[in-house]
């Protein structure tokens, strides 16, 4: 059996690319011809952002690691990244949000699960999600990576 390549911090940041663009995608409204309706599919924007956030923070690790695993965006936030990197990621999300630290610490844990939580979605009655704040973290993920390594994750 051939040995498990290593994962690279560049596959990951262009990968984790791909999910956010195709969160915003997902994110815009369509208009549906047969009812004259606007919609968009919430669950596949919220689980590519989810995912999204999740592997710009695994290409901040692998820079420095050989590997990081898991799904939750809190534990990932807390224990992947170093102090520059939390820093930064906070720093981004207070401007785009124009909100505190504490408000990151709390909006993280509550979209902490998100990939996980929102594929199965159809599982349980009700769920909510600030999908506002999610799709801030991603940017701020995706920004932090960019400062870090612009050439280069």
């Amino acid at each position: 059996m051939a040995a498990k390549p290593k994962p690279d911090a560049r596959q990951c940041f262009n990968l984790a690319n791909s999910f956010h663009e195709g969160s915003i995608r997902c994110g815009e409204n369509v208009l549906d011809p047969v009812t004259g309706t606007h919609h968009s599919p919430q669950t596949p924007e919220l689980v590519n952002a989810a995912f999204a956030g999740e592997l710009y923070m695994k290409a901040l690790a692998l820079r420095r690691v050989p590997e990081v695993n898991g799904h939750n965006l809190q534990w990932l936030y807390e224990n992947a990244l170093d102090d520059a990197e939390r820093s930064a990621i906070s720093g981004h999300y207070q401007v785009l949000l124009g909100s505190s630290d504490e408000w990151l610490t709390r909006n993280l844990e509550q979209f902490a699960r998100a990939f996980t939580e929102w594929r199965y979605v159809y599982e349980v009655d009700e769920r909510f999600i600030n999908s506002a704040a999610l799709m801030a973290f991603v940017k701020a993920a995706y920004l932090t990576v960019r400062d870090v390594a612009p050439e280069r994750p």
